[in-house]
């Protein structure tokens, strides 16, 4: 075994380096010792590698070493593993270096080629990769030592890529091995371009022989693990060490389809290329193998990529079958090429609520003869039942605080729904004909039951201070301990938001989330087919990740099929009903209007469908400080929405969708002129939301979140007009940018992002500058809407504890208040701050804190929330500081019934149904 150097005391598990505590061993290797470790600074796990000490010797290589690391932490892509730390820690005259760097849970592609990994699964893996390393190479960063043992597979199969730069450490007196081809990193030459370096099996012919290496070695190494992962053989590999390296220099390898006949032709070609001795004969740029890698996966060139090992196709009995099969196949790829349409011929839309209080969250019983949904009764939503057959609605629940998502026990008898219990959401279920409610879980944030009526699935609030976050549950048989979900790739898996819902044919349920941690905001949202009562996880409908968010859905009777209320999957503004196969992946429109449809539930036949079809738009409003309450500002039929004030002229800007798509309008303060200054016009994508805005303080420029597709990114504007530019172009830090905030000089913006691992960040970036983020502060609280203050000595910004001021170096905080604030500002000398927070009765509570005497002061009750998540949105001081703008919702529900919807099939449900026919 490899040793560190280092004595057993120092280096060990439950040893401390620096700040990191060893947490256990995960490997060794050539460079040294990776153990899984906590970082007490930060609160997190990382995985920290030990180099070994005989590589520090050479002080200049160290240094080269640690720029080249430092360089490669800058990289910003799902998969590179990110790296947090480098450094140096002494301890009794002993120097030990160490990376820290993301935890990955999970295994090596290695492993992986060593276990049953399918061809189609491998050369996505290897895509993914190839755009990793397009990412460092247009960086400047060579990797040097690709090999499968140094890309990690997460548990979601994701792949990562790890231990960038770290081969320039390589002494070749060191780790040459005698034993030939362990698998381990070795150096082999000294040349004037510095150590060269590699794994044998995986070098380049120019690092074997010394020569300078660029990118293109890379793209060479990239090439050995294609091969190897689709014949199961190394490219190069020989009985000894020498024959190995001539191999590499000298010989062509095997034929791969010599080896795998059923491997795409394509194929062959693309990884011969990838193994030219000479560098210029390889792809120049590893971002065209991707693209060649993906087109393979698609079947562009001749022949299709196959499962390894190779499975036979089913041959169907009779020729008059095949041809039959044959022409529906090539007549339905066709027509799935293109959106299903909407048969609106054959629909029937039936009212069945229209009260002018606010009715949603639709449930059909299981007799298929009345529907639980919430009303707003005095401003708390409260659970009420109608049968079809009945012109009048009854009143079940009297509760206390909003109750929402009721669904049916299977015999009947009793509904359940998510309340607050103990101040937290929990489980209540009470009688059909009412009665007392009872709670049957706490901490529940949303859930389902088993159509047995054996099993609850529901997602808990995880136990962490600040960020919400939760995790999967059931409880099975109802009335037992509940158990946190264990099956991997699910098990340790935390979520933003999510939906569950049991298939009617009990084998499996639907999980609809937003993950919190993941590569990027598209793969955040994910939909999971979850078999019961155990199996693997599978995940679904990759269409879903441009959806904003997870949305309600119902299944089908063939247990195939969902039908939910989603957004973003058409040109048409606003959420819509849509079907999905989880089996093909097909959707297909449902309803396509102007309005909004949400929350669907089907009748136990499934051939109806009840949804809500709500309205919610936001009006603009000022809020007095003398306690007189909300004023119109500015209200129309459509949404305005999070207005801010100009600090050098008197006039606001606001987001409109009066157009369809939001839009960022420039209003003077008598109302007597508007213009827009950001429209749909100023993007290549379309624009699906607009949000945070803040003016610079000169008045001349806005910053902005836009969503454009899965994409958050933070832009600036010119009030004049102009092409809009990202905050950030670069894109070095973050994953999902927010609430922009400038600084009084107007030289920088502070904002919040995520990273990888769904965990937010305050940084600062000087605008125009062209340089990185600078952090700030690490695990802050989201949405944290940070806000710079006028004389530039504070940021305030969420954590854990509460309201906090941070200084702008990112050195000193001071806590200003345990509550939970709506929104804030600050006053315009920076004396003071002005924000609103719900009280104990759901009141909007404006209040203003004396920074100087750290004292509270009540200044107006607004009067009751609307029951939405979202009370408010903008709070802007005015110019004469006397008033605030914000907007406020108007919130209208109402529930209908869609008949006529299954008439018309679509042409893959036809040849399903003929192909089944068939085989009988």
């Amino acid at each position: 075994m490899t040793t560190t150097g280092e004595s057993p005391g120092v280096v060990s598990a439950g040893a401390t380096i620096a700040h990191y505590r060893l947490v256990a061993l995960l490997g060794t290797g050539g460079m040294g010792k990776v153990y899984k470790a906590f970082d007490s600074k930060l609160g997190r796990t990382v995985a920290l590698k030990i180099l070994r000490s005989e590589l520090l010797r050479d002080r200049d290589k160290v240094r080269r070493f640690a720029h080249e690391a430092r360089t490669a932490s800058s990289l910003n892509h799902p998969s590179i593993v990110t790296i947090y730390d480098v450094g140096e820690w002494h301890h009794e005259g002993q120097s030990i270096q160490y990376i820290a760097m993301e935890f990955v849970e999970g295994e090596s592609l290695g492993l992986k080629l060593r276990g049953t990994l399918s061809t189609p699964r491998f050369l996505e893996l290897l895509a993914d990769v190839a755009d990793g390393l397009a990412t460092a190479h247009a960086a400047g960063v060579v990797h040097r030592d690709l090999k499968p043992d140094n890309i990690m597979v997460t548990r979601e199969g994701l792949p990562k890529i790890v231990d960038f730069g770290l081969a320039k450490l390589t002494q070749p007196d060191l780790l040459l091995s005698p034993e030939g081809d362990d698998g381990k990193t070795v150096s082999l030459y000294q040349s004037r371009d510095g150590m060269v370096i590699g794994t044998i099996g995986y070098m380049s012919p120019e690092q074997v022989e010394g020569r300078s290496v660029d990118h293109r070695s890379d793209i060479f190494s990239l090439g050995c693990i294609l091969y190897e992962g689709i014949t199961g053989k190394k490219a190069f590999q020989a009985a000894s060490l020498i024959d190995t390296l001539h191999n590499i220099t000298s010989n062509e390898p095997a034929a791969i389809r010599t080896l795998q006949p059923a491997a795409p032709q394509a194929l062959e070609r693309v990884v011969g290329r990838c193994l030219k001795k000479d560098p210029e004969e390889r792809y120049q740029s590893i971002k065209d193998l991707a693209i060649e890698l993906r087109e393979i996966l698609r079947g562009s060139d001749s022949g299709t990529a196959t499962e390894k090992p190779v499975r036979r196709l089913r041959i169907f009995q009779t020729v008059a079958v095949a041809g039959a099969v044959m022409a529906l196949a090539l007549l339905g790829a066709a027509v799935l090429l293109r959106p299903q349409g909407v048969d609106l011929a054959q629909y029937r839309f039936e009212p069945l609520s229209t009260d002018a209080a606010y009715e949603g969250f639709p449930a059909w019983s299981p007799d298929g003869k009345t529907i639980a949904y919430v009303r707003d009764v005095d401003g708390i939503l409260q659970v009420f039942v109608r049968g079809l057959d009945s012109p009048l609605a009854t009143q079940i629940t009297h509760a206390s605080r909003d109750c929402r998502e009721p669904f049916w026990h299977p015999r009947g008898v009793r509904i359940y729904y998510i309340s607050s219990a103990q101040d937290q959401d929990s489980l209540w279920s009470i009688g059909v004909g009412g009665g007392s409610a009872e709670v049957i879980l706490e901490n529940v944030n949303t859930a389902a039951i088993a159509p047995d009526g054996k099993t609850i699935a529901f997602l808990r609030e995880r136990n962490e201070r600040g960020n919400f976050s939760l995790v999967l549950w059931t409880m099975s048989p109802i009335g037992a301990a509940p158990k946190r979900y264990s099956q991997l790739p699910l098990a340790d898996a935390r979520f933003a938001s999510g939906v569950i819902r049991f298939a009617p044919d009990n084998s499996k349920f639907g999980l609809w989330v937003s993950r919190r941690e993941g590569t990027d905001v598209a793969d955040s949202r994910q939909f999971w087919i979850v078999p019961q009562p155990d199996g693997q996880a599978q995940k679904v409908l990759p269409a879903l990740a441009t959806v904003a968010r997870p949305f309600p859905f119902a299944w089908m009777p063939d247990s195939r099929t969902i039908v939910f209320g989603g957004d973003s999957l058409t040109s048409t503004p606003g959420t819509h009903l849509w079907r999905a196969d989880t089996q093909n992946g097909e959707l297909r429109a449902v309803t396509v209007t102007n309005g909004n449809e949400y929350y669907p539930s089907l009748s136990p036949d499934g051939k109806k469908i009840v949804f809500a079809s709500e309205e919610g738009d936001f009006d603009l409003v000022t809020i007095p400080q003398d306690g007189s309450g909300f004023r119109p500002l500015l209200s129309t039929s459509r949404s305005e929405r999070d207005p801010v004030w100009s600090l050098a002229r008197r006039e606001y800007a606001y987001v409109s969708n009066r157009t369809g798509s939001d839009e960022i309008w420039l209003r003077s303060d008598d109302g007597r002129w508007e213009r827009p200054i950001v429209t749909q016009k100023d993007f290549g994508d379309r624009t699906l939301q607009i949000s945070g805005l803040s003016f610079s303080p000169d008045g001349q420029r806005i910053a902005y979140q836009r969503r454009g597709g899965a994409n958050f990114r933070v832009w600036i504007s010119s009030v004049a007009g102009g092409a809009p530019v990202p905050l950030n172009p670069e894109r070095r830090v973050g994953v999902y940018e927010d609430a922009p905030s400038w600084s009084p000089d107007g030289d920088w913006i502070a904002y919040t992002y995520s990273d990888r691992r769904g965990v937010f960040s305050l940084a600062k970036i000087k605008v125009g500058a062209g340089t990185a983020p600078v952090l700030l502060k690490d695990n802050i609280v989201y949405p944290s809407d940070p806000q710079w203050s006028p004389r530039g000595d504070w940021i305030t910004l969420e954590m854990p504890d509460g309201l906090t001021l941070l200084s702008p170096d990112g050195v000193r905080t001071q806590l200003l208040s345990e509550e939970t604030w709506l929104v804030h500002t600050w006053s315009r000398d920076g004396s003071r701050l002005y924000g609103i927070r719900l009280d104990e009765h759901f009141h909007l509570m404006l209040f203003s804190i004396d920074l100087k005497r750290r004292s509270e002061a009540l200044l107006s009750d607004l009067g009751l929330s609307p029951p939405t998540i979202t009370p408010l949105l903008g709070f802007s001081l005015a110019p004469d500081g006397k008033s605030f703008a914000s907007s406020t919702p108007r919130v209208k529900g109402d529930l209908w019934i869609l008949d006529g919807f299954e008439s018309r099939p679509s042409w893959s449900e036809r040849l399903r149904s003929f192909a089944s026919r068939s085989d009988h």
